[in-house]
């Protein structure tokens, strides 16, 4: 008609492993998305239609778990999707694919196409010693190259850019918040009064 000792011992390590879980942030094991973005002044083409001096802002959304070291302080990083603003257009997405990179030494960073080329390429202080998986900014940065990609809008060619800033933002993953720990402790002794009263109805009901 007793419970046992045994069953308690089991009964307090599922409290502590349900606690545990509860307690503990989703989302921290996983990816780290990052957004790298760059605004300013730009004047030049998209599809064939010419802008001058027009708002621009160029995004790339990539995870810092793909940052790679390519060497000589070079590093890059893949991104999932990047898109451009520019003041009078639709936003536009890149179609191939790009790059962020950071060159530390000398030192820029900013957004590469492998078929063409540094997209954008800014020039600031504060790259040599930014390792693409942190936030930054904003950073004040000077153009240093320029070129033509493919967008979903056509090619985009920009011929000149100033008043660049740079940015770099952590974005938390999507995840269920964690309960707080009142509502933990609630939580368990609700766990502890069932699993005692089974382990009595199981108690009664093996008595002769």
């Amino acid at each position: 008609m007793f419970t046992s000792a045994r069953s308690w011992v089991h009964l307090a390590r599922l409290s502590a492993v349900v606690a545990t879980f509860l307690l503990c942030p989703a989302g921290e094991a996983g990816a780290s998305p990052i957004t790298y973005q760059v605004t300013g002044t730009a004047s030049g083409s998209l599809g064939g239609t010419n802008f001058t001096n027009a708002a621009v802002t160029i995004s790339g959304t990539g995870d810092t778990a793909n940052t790679s070291n390519r060497g000589s302080g070079v590093l890059q990083n893949p991104l999932q999707a990047t898109s451009v603003s520019i003041s009078g257009f639709s936003t536009v997405y890149a179609v191939d694919h790009i790059y962020f990179f950071v060159n530390q030494g000398t030192p820029g960073a900013g957004f590469i196409d492998n078929e063409s080329g540094d997209v954008v390429d800014l020039g600031a202080g504060s790259f040599s010693s930014y390792n693409a998986a942190t936030s930054i900014g904003p950073v004040s940065a000077s153009s240093r190259s320029l070129a033509p990609f493919g967008t979903s809008g056509g090619t985009l060619n920009m011929t000149s850019a100033s008043n660049l800033v740079f940015n770099a933002s952590m974005n938390d993953p999507a995840s269920v918040p964690a309960m707080p720990p009142w509502a933990v402790a609630v939580f368990g002794l609700l766990l502890a009064w069932v699993a005692s009263r089974t382990l009595r109805a199981k108690a009664w009901s093996i008595s002769p």
